[in-house]
């Protein structure tokens, strides 16, 4: 089985996803939505394509959840979280340097 591997970015974003959340709502929900996000990403261990392939380039798959984006790449041994883009925001910078 594949195992996930998280880009520096994907978790700085996981962290700003969390910080959102939090101020807005509460730290219960922020909890909710990273445990989700989380839950989802883990599932690709099962599924690895399950997400759509992206227009960015066609080695990259992206998932929708909670709003959010996941960008991923699978590899034979991997499945890559290469950026996790919040709700709300613009893909300006991908990808990553």
């Amino acid at each position: 089985m594949r195992s996930i591997v998280y880009s520096s970015e994907s978790i700085e974003n996981l962290k700003k996803i969390y910080d959102h959340v939090e101020k807005n709502f509460s730290a219960k929900k922020a909890q909710e939505t990273i445990g989700v996000i989380f839950e989802k990403i883990s599932n690709l261990k099962q599924h690895p394509f399950a997400g759509k392939t992206s227009l960015i380039s066609e080695l990259v798959r992206e998932l929708l959840v909670e709003g959010n984006t996941v960008y991923y790449q699978v590899t034979v041994e991997t499945i890559d979280i290469v950026y996790l883009k919040p709700r709300g925001t613009e893909l300006l910078d991908y990808p990553p340097k």
